[in-house]
């Protein structure tokens, strides 16, 4: 009697599966120009294009005339925020100079500020019957300004040009035109009315994360890291994890740069904070928390970004990602392609002797070789997980999924394996295992294979009764 239970649906068109995202109150901006100019003036900086991170739940929009092409072309400003409780900044509006309302505040559904807030006038020109007219992008403000990872205000440079009004508007987190530390300056370019009425090129500034997640956080009690994926991680998370041993650590919504193999080497629960019955981390509104491996990771003796050693240790909202583009130039990228190298150090993940260890909405994705995890375990469970972009087919840097080695009473569903570079999901052995509700989808790359049982030349036994 087989009792291995298949059912895996291949597909071969476009799946959409988004890389996890983040919240907070402002979500960046980003500038659109109209026809005939270049289209996407200024990227936002957390999503690198024209467009709001997916997590975003509003948007404005407010009219421009900027510089494109070295002449005056109409665009708009597009500012992307969360409606959440507010610390600094506390909605927009845009208000031309004959008493236009272009755009109202949320906050109060007008062109005004709420009671008590403080107006930061942003100014432009917008077009009007063939000609231009002064406009006023309103940023509110609390009058008990915070310095947030989010948002750490916005200031307006002119170009030095005779009619420049130079610092047109300071920030108010720092007094003059410039972010705060810890935050990035975001650029939208306008064309504005200067002294004695003559029009120049000047810059709308707003200060925010570049990665939209904080710089600093709490991972367990008096543990502090950095969640922008900036600097190495690894001893603070470690210390929690040994820390935790049998209890549950809950990790913040963040990027933690790995130059050290984490290991763990007793049960404990490991997922992002507060996403106990959320959505999995492929879903494009949640926040989780990412292991990000540093350019700097080399583990010789584990192996991986990760290291499961022993039963009962359960990965829930937890991201793996390999960096594989930022880490081509490593030394674990080049014992990918060395005969006889370690190709281990090119994991992203492995796990001896997992025992009922769990892997579920959770994603491994951008290995430089080899797997998205290499797994060892009977009763191992698999669930609402994405193993993705593992691997480079063209240039030699195959990768695996999921390699199950052993798979004894294992359960592998509802997951998704997408343009992994070798087989996408490959098992030695599954007596009793049950794999069903799976996609495999290869839409950007070549693989060897989609899904493979299979003995390793003898080294599993390959028995799946």
């Amino acid at each position: 009697t087989m009792w291995l239970l298949l059912h895996v649906v291949v597909v071969v068109v476009a799946l959409v599966v988004s890389t996890p995202s983040c919240s907070g109150l402002w979500r960046g901006t980003y500038e659109l120009s109209d026809p005939y100019c270049m289209p996407c003036e200024n990227a936002n900086l957390i999503t690198g294009a024209c467009a709001c991170p997916p997590d975003t739940t509003s948007y404005q929009s407010f009219r421009v005339i900027n510089d494109c092409a070295g002449t005056e072309h109409g665009g708009h400003m597009m500012l992307c925020y969360n409606d959440t409780v507010a610390d600094s900044y506390i909605g927009s509006y845009q208000q031309d100079d004959d008493g236009t309302c272009r755009t109202i505040n949320p906050a109060t559904n007008a062109c005004s500020c709420a009671s008590g807030d403080v107006p930061l006038g942003l100014r432009t020109l917008v077009d009007t019957n063939g000609g231009f007219k002064g406009s006023n992008i309103v940023i509110c403000s609390s009058s008990t300004f915070r310095v947030t990872y989010d948002f750490g205000g916005v200031y307006q440079q002119d170009d030095q040009v005779p009619a420049s009004r130079g610092c047109r508007l300071p920030n108010v987190a720092t007094g003059g035109c410039s972010c705060p530390p810890g935050t990035s300056p975001q650029q939208t370019r306008v064309i504005a009315d200067g002294t004695g009425g003559q029009y120049l090129g000047s810059t709308i500034v707003s200060c925010g994360s570049a990665t939209g997640f904080p710089s600093a956080v709490e991972v367990c009690p008096g543990v502090i890291a950095d969640a922008t994926g900036v600097n190495d991680t690894s001893a603070a998370l470690q210390r929690c994890i040994n820390a935790y041993a049998n209890k549950v650590l809950e990790i913040p919504p963040g990027l933690y740069a790995i130059a050290n193999a984490l290991l763990i080497k007793a049960p404990i629960v490991i997922r992002t904070q507060g996403s106990s019955s959320m959505p999995p981390c492929s879903d494009p509104a949640m926040r989780c928390a990412t292991f990000l491996a540093s350019p700097q990771l080399y583990s010789p003796a584990t192996g991986g970004i990760i290291v499961l050693y022993g039963p009962d240790i359960v990965l829930d909202h937890i991201v793996i990602d390999g960096n594989r583009n930022n880490r081509m130039n490593s030394k674990a990228s080049s014992d990918c392609i060395v005969k006889g190298a370690n190709r281990a150090t090119a994991y992203n993940g492995l796990a001896y002797n997992c025992v009922n260890c769990v892997f579920t909405n959770s994603i491994s994705m951008n290995a430089l070789c080899g797997t998205g995890f290499q797994w060892i375990g009977a009763g191992s469970n698999f669930t609402a997980s994405v193993f993705r972009d593992n691997g480079n087919h063209a240039d030699g840097r195959w990768s695996d999924g999921l390699t199950l080695l052993q798979g004894t009473s294992a359960i592998v569903q509802d997951c998704q394996f997408i343009d992994n570079t070798d087989v996408n999901f490959i098992i030695g052995s599954g007596q009793h295992a049950r794999i069903h509700n799976n996609v495999i989808a290869m839409m950007i790359q070549n693989a060897f294979a989609g899904y493979m049982m299979d003995n390793f030349n003898g080294g599993e036994d390959g028995n799946f009764d």
